[in-house]
């Protein structure tokens, strides 16, 4: 993991609202390898990340009687978690093996390695790491250019750090990057691009478009895949209910606030802090730090 893509901006949470909280809350701290932070101090709320920070990368959220939705999803595709290197995807493979935990994918995208399941209640999970960005290819326009390949399992399997079983995500695994989904693919690119100010890398018009700051591959994606199979978006279901993006740039910072205030999309504000709404209506926290 290179650290200079992340200077501008991190994604520091996710919230999800879901139906069965402690079978959700036992999936991401014994099959993912989340440490649970808080264990419904609020009733109805868990909070997961990394051992002795306390800001959480994962809330779950079962405070209400949410109406479980599986399938194609206004809101969430995957959210990918991101690891330090190679031997960290190689135990994160051996583990799973050993465990038997249910995978859905393993591909080699050129600028990365992953590893896709999905939770118990059909929410998107990437664990990947990425190969140095010297080894990069780039389009004429000077966007990151990927592929989907099957993934060398048996190199990244032979690369982990060691044989015992590593039980939790290492230090340092952060939210990578967030690939959501909208049956508006073009309206929500524009989002991305006009109003939080992202960058395309890559993209195919009416399809899938990977957007991101300082010349990463993705921040964030969307696509329209399985469009005719989306419901509306509405708080009352399961699945994503917000993200944060934390930035790091003053100046990149006050220009998405104007641009969304612009657009009527913040709810609320306070210092360093807005609340908005995507172009699905999902809640985005836009925060500096």
């Amino acid at each position: 993991m290179e650290k200079k893509f992340f200077n501008d901006v991190t994604i520091s949470t996710v919230t999800y609202r879901v139906k069965d909280l402690n079978k959700m809350k036992r999936y991401y701290n014994e099959a993912i390898g989340l440490h649970i932070l808080k264990d419904e101090e609020v009733p109805g709320i868990v909070e997961l990340g990394m051992k002795g920070e306390e800001t959480p990368l994962l809330i779950l959220d079962g405070s209400k009687d949410y109406k479980l939705i599986t399938g194609p999803k206004n809101g969430l595709y995957h959210t990918a978690w991101l690891l330090p290197n190679r031997a960290a995807l190689g135990d994160v493979l051996y583990r799973m093996l050993l465990n038997r935990t249910p995978l859905s994918g393993a591909s080699d995208h050129a600028y990365s390695e992953a590893l896709y399941l999905q939770d118990p209640e059909d929410n998107g999970i990437e664990i990947y790491s990425d190969r140095s960005s010297d080894g990069w290819t780039h389009d004429a326009n000077g966007g990151v250019v990927g592929v989907t390949e099957p993934m060398d399992a048996e190199g990244v399997l032979a690369s982990r750090s060691s044989d015992e079983p590593q039980a939790f995500f290492p230090d340092g695994t952060i939210i990578g990057h967030l690939h959501l989904s909208s049956d508006k693919v073009e309206e929500f690119f524009g989002f991305l691009r006009d109003e939080l100010q992202l960058v395309e890398q890559m993209g195919f018009p009416g399809n899938v478009h990977f957007t991101s700051y300082t010349n990463y591959h993705h921040h964030v994606a969307v696509n329209t895949w399985g469009s005719e199979r989306m419901v509306p978006y509405a708080d009352d279901q399961t699945g994503l209910a917000a993200y944060t993006l934390t930035y790091h740039n003053q100046d990149l910072y006050n220009e998405i606030v104007a641009k969304l205030k612009a657009n009527n999309r913040v709810v609320a504000e306070e210092e360093n802090l807005v609340t908005a709404k995507d172009a699905n209506g999902v809640t985005v926290y836009v925060a500096f730090k």
